[in-house]
């Protein structure tokens, strides 16, 4: 599995966090394991090397959110 942080814009609860998830879960199957930290807005995926970073950007941006690699 592969690693990236990603930053989130207007993850401010428990639900939209569950809304990304459901999302990438549809998209990806079990070749996605997102965990979210809501403080710093930021989700914390493993990846499987078949799905590239601009898929799951995609896939969170269909789900109303824009998301950014952190660094």
């Amino acid at each position: 599995m592969e690693n990236i942080v990603l930053q989130i814009e207007n993850l401010d609860c428990p639900s939209c966090s569950k809304k990304i998830i459901k999302v990438l879960e549809k998209d990806f199957g079990d070749k996605v394991e997102p965990a979210f930290d809501l403080t710093t807005r930021q989700i914390n995926i493993d990846y499987d090397p078949s799905i590239s970073v601009d898929e799951i950007l995609k896939s969170i941006d269909s789900a109303g959110f824009k998301a950014s690699v952190t660094e």
